[in-house]
């Protein structure tokens, strides 16, 4: 859902409509605290959910006691993906290297402390609350985009691209320079592709050798020698999932990439899988091969979106939306 954040104040830093960042910060740290809610409520039970799903008590008893230990890190963890997520939109920080070498309640005192000493600074004012509806528009398609994408380590090269081609993107457009945005987008997809061919190729070359790494059964290696070429293909899949959702996030598209999403997995993807995973029974190559296909037809979709987008118009609606709430705010302050 933070992921609303990187369209808005993208847009908004690019405008150099700087008051509305920290506004639109308050407003994602107040958003994500009441969705935390709910979740809280969930982990509690938990122990009891799991039971009443089938799990074995004593293993539900013990998870039920990890989710309540960790509700407090859930509503940090709300506050410090706010700050993490508009940070770098503004400039290149050390955002990404906090969360490295510090603890989560270290990273969100610094990066907090680091947000109010800048000309965006955070502030907690009742215009925070005015953006909650906004926010939302763009946070729930964002959720959908986000949650039925791959969690593999690899997933995280490409993000990070994808997340550098959503800041540049996003600024320009609010800019109103809708080339630099193009270019932008042919800058990250190169990236994409060349990381693609350089993780692929490795894999493919030690893909006799690479079962080793889970297990010393000839059969566990030679089955993932096997598979290694349709991890290839996943990898390269990744690799432009990864940038082409970031333009989708820097543009305001997530309502279009959810239902990409949505109609990639649910309406090809898992249906295929089925059918390959159990009525051709192919097993484990026909789950995958499965959620492969939905993956290939969200990138499709998603590259002839962004092929045959008019990037002037873009820019046009993005400055449009952006100098309309300016516009609106001081009408009715006068």
């Amino acid at each position: 859902m933070a992921g609303a954040l990187e369209t808005l104040c993208g847009q908004t830093f690019g405008a150099k409509q700087y008051h509305k960042l920290g506004n639109y910060t308050c407003c994602a740290m107040i958003s994500l605290s009441l969705v935390c809610l709910p979740v809280a409520l969930l982990w509690i039970f938990m122990d009891k959910l799991l039971i009443f799903f089938g799990q074995d008590p004593m293993i539900s008893l013990a998870a039920g006691k990890y989710c309540i230990w960790l509700i407090p890190s859930l509503f940090a963890y709300g506050i410090l993906q706010s700050l993490v997520r508009v940070l770098p939109v503004s400039e290149p920080d050390p955002s990404d290297a906090y969360k490295l070498v510090c603890n989560s309640l270290f990273a969100y005192t610094s990066l907090l402390a680091y947000a109010t000493c800048k000309e965006t600074q955070i502030l907690f004012t009742s215009d925070a609350f005015l953006s909650i509806k906004e926010f939302f528009h763009f946070a729930t398609p964002s959720t959908i985009m986000v949650c039925l994408n791959t969690t593999t380590l690899h997933y995280y090269i490409p993000y990070g691209v994808g997340a550098a081609v959503s800041t540049r993107v996003s600024n320009e457009l609010g800019a109103g320079n809708p080339v630099a945005a193009q270019l932008a987008v042919g800058a990250g997809m190169v990236l994409a592709v060349l990381e693609a061919i350089i993780v692929s190729t490795a894999l493919f070359c030690c893909r006799n050798v690479l079962g080793y790494a889970y297990s010393n059964e000839e059969e566990v290696v030679s089955y993932v020698s096997k598979m290694v070429p349709l991890l290839c293909l996943r990898v390269s899949v990744d690799s432009l999932l990864g940038v082409l959702s970031g333009v989708a996030r820097g543009s305001g598209w997530q309502q279009i990439g959810a239902y990409v999403n949505l109609r990639a997995y649910y309406l090809v993807g898992i249906p295929v899988a089925a059918l390959l995973g159990f009525l051709l029974r192919l097993r484990g190559k026909g789950l995958w091969i499965g959620i492969l296909t939905g993956s290939i037809m969200q990138a499709i979709l998603l590259a002839f979106i962004t092929a045959f987008t008019n990037w002037q118009i873009q820019a046009t609606k993005a400055r449009e939306i952006i100098f309309e709430g300016q516009l609106s705010a001081d009408n009715g302050l006068a």
